[in-house]
This record gives structure tokens, sequence and C-alpha cells, in this order.
């Protein structure tokens, strides 16, 4: 399909290496690909650029020309909860909220990026953090921490959607800090008759019993004092 010119005026609110976010009145932010000069954050722009289809029949947008027409204070990150994220779909907004840090690991598409599993009550979303700028021990020590959180969601392509809204992390710090002494957390009950999702709603538990198994360097089979066996994998850098 051929692609198709549009000409925008809009706020530049925030800039990737490979792109920029486009603060519109009266529609939905654009995510606006970029591989020449740009507008920085800031500027008010005219700009035109291409409208091009994925294979996946989602639209991508070339930044082909621009305009500054004027200069303007970017809006603070939108305050929003884990709940409504998780209810409604949201593209390529600059959000902060406060999050529990329940789980991280190494984002298995793109090795560059940490996943963090972010939650408040029964609900759930990932966030993804740059690994090069971001100390593992710290990370560590994060874990049942509360923490402030400002990112940017974007729109998420091909099986990604799936997963709903993902942010990309580019600020935490901690608000409450975690309670992770081993001794504090409460032991993990017997969850033979709980429901998958009932499981995946359990926060860090601890568990006492002997190693029966261990395969692959990281994966282990333990039997706990109540003779409940359990699964797990190690964590690793």
């Amino acid at each position: 399909e051929e692609a198709k010119r549009l000409s925008i005026t809009g706020l530049v609110v925030h800039e990737t290496q490979s792109g920029l976010i486009l603060n519109l009145d009266d529609r939905p932010n654009l995510y606006i690909l970029t591989n020449q000069e740009s507008p920085a954050i800031g500027d008010r722009v005219a700009l035109s650029c291409l409208e091009r289809y994925t294979r996946f029949n989602e639209p991508d947008y070339f930044l082909s020309d621009f305009k500054v027409i004027g200069h303007e204070q970017v809006p603070p990150p939108k305050e929003v909860r884990i709940e409504e994220l998780v209810e409604q779909a949201v593209k390529n907004e600059r959000i902060t909220l406060l999050a529990e840090i329940e789980d991280y690991f190494i984002d298995e598409v793109d090795t560059r990026f940490y996943y963090l599993s972010l939650k408040s009550g029964p609900h759930r979303i990932y966030g993804a953090i740059d690994r090069a700028r971001t100390d593992k021990t710290v990370l560590d020590s994060m874990l049942g921490a509360t923490v402030q959180l400002t990112g940017i969601i974007h729109e998420l392509r091909g099986a990604r959607p799936f997963v709903g809204n993902r942010i990309t992390i580019e600020d935490l710090h901690v608000i409450i800090p975690a309670e992770t002494a081993l001794p504090l957390l409460p032991p993990l009950i017997d969850t033979r008759s709980s429901l998958p999702l009932e499981i995946a709603r359990l926060s860090r538990h601890r568990i006492n019993g002997t190693v029966l198994a261990v395969w692959l360097r990281t994966r282990i089979l333990v039997r706990t004092t109540n003779d409940h066996i359990v699964g797990a994998t190690l964590r690793s850098s």
C-alpha cells in the first residue's frame, strides 16, 4: 500500500534515539520515527510525515520535514494507578505511578532490558528498564519495595500488545523500603489446590526444605518441611 503524507502540528514531549512523541490537541499522542535531524523536547512544530502500515496492519509514522513554530513548557507526567493501566489501553503517554516491585528478569526478546513486575493489590503490569544503567544489587534491594516511577508507555507492536500496557522506565525511587529479610517473609502455604490466578497473585514467600534435583544450573526442585514439592528458578544476572 502506498504511503500517505500527513501534515500535523503538535508539541514534542519526549524523544528517543529513534523517534519522538508528539502531543496533539485533538487526538492521541503519536510516536514518530526519525532518522535525521529532528525537533527537540518543548518545540511546537508543524511537521510532515509518511504513514505506512506494518505487516500487522498497524500504522508507522516517519518524519519527513518540520518547522519549529514555538516553544512551550512540557506538561508534567500524568499521575495514574496500575488499576487504570490494566483496565484501559494507553498509547505514547508519559506517566508516573506508585507500585511495588514484585520481581524482575531479563527481557527474552531484547536482552538490553530488565522487565520489572509491578503490582498494586491484585493488579500487575510490566516495566522495562535499561540494564546498562541499572545496578543489579540496587534492583535486588528494591524487591518488595514501593517505588515512585516515571516513564513512557509506548505503543506495542506484534505479539507485545497481548501483555497489555508496558512502561519504559526513566526514573524510580523508593517510597517505602522493602521488608525482604528472609525471616520477615511469610512461609509458602500449600498451593496444590490453588487456582493459577491465585498463585500468580502471591507475593514473595520463603520456603524451608531439601533440594531434590537441580538442572540447567538455575532450576531446582525442593521438598519443603511440610512435605510440599516446589519448583523454583534461581535468579541470574
